[in-house]
């Protein structure tokens, strides 16, 4: 086998590899007597997230009030996240109650407007500043807050299945065997 079409197809793969994908995290959370359901998508980042990392959501916010529900994405809001409390694993969304200062806000219409918005926080951060509390806002008339307590580690969202390799990485993978195939084939 020539040891450079070896190096070419290991070079391709791990150029597929390395790039990172999507992942669409389902949210069904309960707060209170209202919920947030909808979907949170970020760029594939495992560990500690920041808001650049998330890059997609649509999530449908309700107090339980019997007033309805409103629709957040990013073309109608923004999202804020402050400190190390959000991260991802290839399968689920975290949000660690037990820290100090962190918080994760998607709020419509921007942040801070304190009208239609989900937080999670945990101690003196920047949502209620009230101590560990995942929030639900739905602004209409006579609505208020639903808050609920949490405490550790908690997961706020998940792929609700299987990890699936995107079609990119396959069609990476599959060029660098054919190359591994042709590079022995000329042998």
């Amino acid at each position: 086998m020539n040891i450079r079409s070896l190096l070419v197809a290991l070079s391709i793969f791990l150029m597929g590899s390395a790039a990172s994908h999507a992942v669409v995290f389902n949210v069904d959370r309960t707060i209170g007597t209202g919920s947030v359901v909808g979907t949170v998508t970020t760029d594939g980042t495992i560990g500690v997230l920041t808001d650049a990392n998330i890059t997609a959501y649509t999530l449908t916010l309700d107090e339980g009030d019997a007033q309805g529900s409103f629709v957040i994405t990013e073309a109608n809001s923004d999202v804020r996240v402050s400190g190390d409390g959000l991260t991802a694993t290839l399968t689920q969304l975290f949000f660690n109650f037990s820290g100090s200062g962190d918080f994760a806000l998607w709020e419509n219409p921007a942040i801070g407007s304190n009208i239609n918005f989900w937080c999670v926080e945990n101690t003196d951060a920047g949502c209620t500043q009230k101590t560990s509390l995942e929030t639900v806002r739905r602004e209409g008339a006579g609505s208020s807050s639903q808050f609920a307590r949490r405490t550790g580690n908690v997961v706020i969202g998940d792929i609700g299945g299987a990890a699936v390799p995107e079609p990119s990485s396959l069609a990476l993978l599959v060029l660098a065997l054919a190359a591994l195939g042709y590079g022995r084939k000329r042998s």
